[in-house]
């Protein structure tokens, strides 16, 4: 949405006039929740380790096509 006006109260006023309709699209029931618990399912697995932490270097693994 986007007003013009030649002042901040003209343009509060014009978008509190405007009807809005939200479409929320596919993410919207995702959850902050939903969204670590998966993360957190995906760190057990052993062939999607980006990075292994090995005494005080940061080395990367090679990723395998799923």
């Amino acid at each position: 949405m986007a007003v013009i006006a030649t002042n901040w109260w003209a343009a509060k006023q014009a978008a509190a006039a405007l009807p809005v309709t939200w479409a929320e699209g596919a993410g919207a029931k995702l959850s902050n929740e939903a969204i670590f618990t998966d993360f957190a399912a995906h760190l057990e697995l052993d062939d999607n380790a980006l990075f292994v932490l090995t005494g005080q270097r940061l080395r990367s693994l090679p990723l395998r096509p799923g």
